[in-house]
């Protein structure tokens, strides 16, 4: 892709070689090709900045125009500035071109980082899991104040510090980089975005050196990020750990067959062990710093765990043999706060073959916690839920439907009546009316005569317990929002 550059970079540029200009500058989107010289009223080229001569009798003497945006040359004469601009276009260029040559020759990630120090002159770090992956070389120091207290302050006092409505709390889905003022850099300028392989996020940073960051360093940013994520590809599969690949492929229906015992043996786990899973994101489901220290907590708290960032989740799968205890709801909220995530926990399985049901059985939770608005919900609280939604969904069973239980589904739809729900409360109670009138809050008399219509509609023999049976079990079937009232 080619590199993206706004007036924000020309204006950068201009003020870290002491040129003097003013600039009026509203759009930092408008991408620019290159400069043109031409005469005021000139069309402009699509794309394509104008460098024009200003009136004599103006305190400049030349403009640069790009849409809306001006700037504004106090010194240089027209020729000067095209000179100085195409300069920076052509160290834009070859900066661009070395990081796709670094790249070629399969370099480290930090010569990425180095070669780049001319156009983002920041202390640069690359971030997965938590943990520093690369960082330039000049700023150590930055790089390791900054670390150091990302891992040392709790997960809830990071959660002070990035509010709800902060930018690193609801980072782009896209993971274009965003420059914000961050309370994890003592309120100073951050840029922060995300490049996803195999839908977990690598951070990348460029922290301000305590001088404000310039808009136009987002764009090369872009582009640095660009050959970071190209890099990364080059090794990633051969680094990434085989549990993680494993436990990767099942969330994107990519199954990795036959490496179940591999993976066993690597994490001394047994097949018939008990196995849960939590699945944990925040309320809001969008991306965030936060999701990096969250990963980083539970890996310090928790043993005999496996834990994954996939897509805007941390997902922990527990081997209960190996842990003390089942990790609880209350020990979830020492860690972090009940108002700013949501958990769902799985059903636990002595089967390891099942992990894969698990992991989607947590995700199914999390989301029925997030509508409940529940900071914690375990499978076993909605499994008729489940059960439901399974019947409910499988074509075969619903083929085994009675037809009596269609035909009252059609009636009530016609006649806004309520046959199919005064027969299902009627069976769940055994039969026996009086019960069944008290739940439908009706007299018993009333009921009998409903029983009456069904019977007349339906033809079926209410007395027959095969007949009872096979009806309990269609009405299951049919709807999936059905409870149980006995």
């Amino acid at each position: 892709m080619p590199l993206k550059i706004s007036m924000w970079n020309f204006h950068s540029w201009l003020q870290k070689r002491n040129i003097l200009h003013s600039f009026s500058i509203c759009d930092n989107q408008a991408i620019i090709h290159g400069v043109h010289f031409a005469h005021t009223q000139s069309s402009p080229e699509p794309g394509y900045a104008l460098l024009s001569e200003m009136p004599p009798d103006t305190a400049y003497r030349c403009m640069l125009k790009y849409g809306d945006n001006y700037i504004y040359f106090r010194d240089h004469n027209v020729f000067q500035a095209l000179d100085e601009l195409d300069y920076m276009l052509s160290v834009y260029r070859h900066w661009e071109q070395a990081l796709k040559q670094l790249n070629l020759i399969h370099c480290e990630l930090n010569a990425l980082l180095s070669v780049s120090y001319e156009l983002i002159p920041l202390p640069l770090a690359v971030f997965r899991e938590g943990q520093l992956l690369a960082s330039s070389q000049r700023f150590p120091q930055a790089i390791d104040n900054f670390c150091s207290f990302c891992q040392a302050v709790p997960l809830r006092s990071m959660c002070s510090l990035i509010p709800e409505n902060a930018a690193e709390d609801r980072l782009p889905s896209d993971g274009s980089p965003i420059l914000v003022n961050s309370g994890l850099h003592n309120g100073k300028h951050l840029i922060v975005g995300t490049i996803r392989l195999s839908e977990q996020p690598i951070r990348v940073m460029a922290l301000s050196d305590g001088q404000p960051i310039s808009i136009g360093a987002v764009h090369p940013m872009h582009a640095l990020m660009e050959a970071i994520q190209i890099n990364l590809l080059l090794w990633y599969k051969r680094v990434l750990p085989s549990a993680t690949a494993y436990f990767l492929s099942f969330l994107q229906d990519a199954p990795v067959h036959g490496q179940s015992a591999t993976v066993l043996r690597q994490l001394h786990w047994q097949s018939d062990h008990r196995y849960t899973v939590f699945w944990l994101e925040k309320r809001t489901g969008a991306d965030s710093i936060l999701l990096d220290k969250l990963y980083f907590s539970l890996n310090q708290h928790f043993d005999g765990v496996v834990i994954l960032q996939y897509q805007n989740a941390v997902i922990m799968l527990c081997n209960l043999d190996l842990m003390s205890n089942c990790p609880t709801a209350h020990d979830f909220a020492a860690l972090l706060p009940e108002t700013r995530f949501c958990i769902g926990q799985s059903n636990i399985s002595t089967d390891f073959d099942l992990i894969a049901q698990l992991m989607h059985q947590a995700q199914t939770t999390m989301e029925h916690a997030r509508q409940q608005n529940t900071f914690f919900l375990s499978a076993q609280s909605i499994m008729l839920d489940y059960m439901h939604h399974a019947l409910y969904n499988n074509t075969m069973l619903q083929s085994l439907v009675h037809p009596a239980i269609r035909r009252l589904m059609e009636q009530d739809t016609l006649q806004h009546s309520q046959l199919t729900n005064t027969l299902r409360v009627y069976l769940s109670h055994g039969g026996n009316c009086n019960a069944a009138a008290k739940s439908l809050h009706l007299h018993r008399n009333s009921l009998v005569s409903r029983l009456e219509h069904i019977r007349a509609v339906t033809n079926i023999n209410l007395d027959d317990p095969y007949e009872q049976e096979s009806l309990l079990l269609s009405l299951l079937i049919v709807d999936h929002t059905w409870t149980n009232v006995s």
